[in-house]
């Protein structure tokens, strides 16, 4: 995001969300990267998989798990598509911090076929660092849609 934001806004937080929801169906992991805030703390909760998976840490750990999964979504030729829901922003007071809640739906496709749609929960705090919009902490809840 631009680096000379002076105060956070429900649109500039939404335009960082549509920007991180549009490189996960790319899979670009350095892109994804460069959204998270050097303090970073986050948590994904995915009973989506077998057995279900639970993981937190700081940025390093998130850029690391991103850049495993984009690299076998490159060797394994799987596709997917990330459809982002309405997103409710909070923005505090003096505008450097803000809240968002909002939903994902991502299906997995392998071979040109359909084979996962997962929907995550997300629970995701923004904040400005010297005018850069970064994500410094985000919760997950992801499981397959029925």
């Amino acid at each position: 995001m631009k680096g000379n934001v002076e105060q956070l806004t429900a649109a500039i937080v939404e335009e960082l969300i549509q920007k991180a929801n549009a490189t996960v169906a790319t899979a670009d992991y350095k892109a994804q990267c460069a959204l998270l805030a050097p303090d970073l703390l986050f948590t994904i909760s995915d009973s989506s998989s077998t057995p279900p998976t639970s993981m937190s840490g700081g940025r390093s750990r998130l850029c690391s798990f991103m850049e495993q999964t984009a690299n076998m979504v490159r060797t394994t030729g799987i596709t997917g598509t990330s459809t982002l829901g309405k997103v409710n922003v909070s923005v505090n007071e003096d505008g450097q911090l803000a809240t968002a809640k909002y939903t994902t739906v991502q299906t997995v496709s392998a071979q040109g076929m359909p084979s996962l749609t997962i929907r995550c929960v997300q629970d995701d705090q923004v904040g400005l660092y010297d005018g850069h919009v970064l994500f410094n902490r985000s919760r997950a809840t992801c499981a397959p849609e029925q």
